[in-house]
């Protein structure tokens, strides 16, 4: 069966709205992992995960680096939390034709697979570039580009991405909203 719902999800200058109602989004980051079992997380621990979620005040989570199981986004569905998905864009970029393919194919398959999901709001596009050393304005052209091959597959939701570099004007000027990851004594 094809999943899909109905609703409004989009930001103004004032805040985001969702069916047309003004409201703040509270959120997390969730990589989907357990401790001895890495990446092979069952369907009862996604269960878990979403009902921890939600028993902390969260309405909102981040696939923080990559899409993650259809299993995650049935329950999203069902539990009414917000998601923010996005494709394995993360710290640096490489600088090849097959690689400029590749975020394309992660892109239009992200969107194919998850379109019909009520719970996605918004498709991201890269976290924190720059952490590794990357030639200069090269990754603000290709984020540009793969934002606008983005919108061009759905042009209902917003494209964003997470930075954590205050001094990119550039970059972080490409999506329609950006989400900045700040981490006080962490990093520097």
């Amino acid at each position: 069966p094809v999943r899909f719902g109905f609703r409004t999800a989009e930001f103004r200058e004032d805040g985001f709205y969702l069916n047309g109602v003004k409201r703040k989004i509270r959120g997390v980051c969730r990589h989907q992992d357990r401790e001895g079992k890495g990446w092979a997380v069952s369907a009862e621990d996604e269960a878990e995960d979403v009902m921890l979620i939600k028993s902390m005040g969260a309405d909102g989570v981040r696939t923080s680096h990559y899409p993650q199981s259809p299993t995650f986004y049935d329950l999203c569905d069902e539990k009414g939390l917000l998601v923010w998905t996005e494709v394995p864009n993360v710290d640096q970029l490489t600088f090849t034709d097959a690689a400029v393919e590749s975020e394309r194919t992660h892109v239009r398959e992200m969107i194919a697979q998850h379109r019909n999901h009520p719970c996605v709001f918004a498709w991201g596009i890269s976290n924190e570039l720059y952490n590794r050393k990357m030639p200069g304005e090269l990754a603000e052209e290709r984020m540009e580009a793969l934002r606008d091959y983005a919108k061009s597959l759905d042009p209902s939701r917003t494209i964003v991405q997470a930075g954590n570099h205050l001094d990119k004007k550039r970059l972080n000027a490409v999506p329609e909203q950006l989400g900045l990851n700040l981490y006080p004594g962490w990093y520097g």
